[in-house]
C-alpha cells in the first residue's frame, strides 16, 4: 500500500485577548496558569498528559520537544489544551477528515466542559493527517512536524509569538490525526 500523507492549509486566527497567559510558580511549587493575566485567579495546571494513552502522549511530547528545538522562544507544553486538541483529532479520525471547523470557537467550548475554571484565548491551530503503520511515536511525531514545517502557514504559526501549544494525536487503523493549538 502506498503511503500518503494529507495536509490541511493552515487555519490561523489571531483574537483581541488579555493576553497569552503567563506561567507562574507558586510557594508550595505547584505550577499554576494565570487567568487572563491575573494573577490573583491563578488556577492549578496539569503536569502531565491528561486522559491520553501512552502512544499518544509520547507523540505529543515528542511533537512539543520538536517544534520547540526550532524555536528561539520555547513554548509551555499546556496539557489542558493538548487534552482539547485530542478531542479535536478524535473527531477528525472518526470522520476520516481533517478541517479547522469551528476553530477557535468549538475548542474553547470542549476546554471549557472540562476545565471550567480556566480561560485560554487559542489563536491558531495546525491540522494533519498522516499514513503511519506501525510507527513508534518518535517517528510518527517526526513525520508530523516535518510536514507542518514544510508547509509556510504551518511553520509560521509553529514558530509564531506564542507562549504555549497544546498537541492532539489520534489513531485510527493506520492513520494518525494530528493537532496543534497555540496561544
Amino acid at each position: 500500500m502506498l503511503k500518503r500523507s494529507f495536509f490541511a492549509l493552515t487555519c490561523a486566527f489571531f483574537l483581541n485577548a488579555c493576553g497569552d497567559g503567563n506561567n507562574q510558580n507558586s510557594e508550595n511549587g505547584s505550577e499554576t496558569f494565570a487567568q487572563n493575566g491575573n494573577e490573583s485567579q491563578s488556577v492549578p495546571r496539569l503536569r502531565a498528559c491528561y486522559k491520553g494513552d501512552a502512544w499518544e502522549c509520547q507523540v505529543e511530547n515528542e511533537v512539543v520537544r520538536l517544534v520547540n528545538d526550532m524555536r528561539r522562544q520555547k513554548l509551555d507544553q499546556n496539557f489542558e489544551t493538548s487534552f482539547v486538541a485530542r478531542q479535536w483529532s478524535d473527531y477528525q479520525a472518526r470522520v476520516a477528515e481533517i478541517s479547522h471547523d469551528g476553530f477557535p470557537q468549538a475548542r474553547q467550548r470542549t476546554l471549557r466542559e472540562e476545565f471550567p475554571s480556566y480561560e485560554i484565548y487559542f489563536r491558531a491551530e495546525n491540522v494533519a493527517m498522516t499514513y503511519a503503520p506501525n510507527a513508534e511515536p518518535k517517528k510518527v511525531a517526526q513525520i508530523l512536524v516535518k510536514n507542518w514545517y514544510d508547509s509556510i502557514g504551518h511553520r509560521e504559526n509553529m514558530l509564531g509569538k506564542y507562549s504555549a501549544i497544546g498537541v492532539g494525536i489520534s489513531k485510527r487503523g493506520d492513520y494518525v490525526y494530528g493537532t496543534q493549538i497555540f496561544f
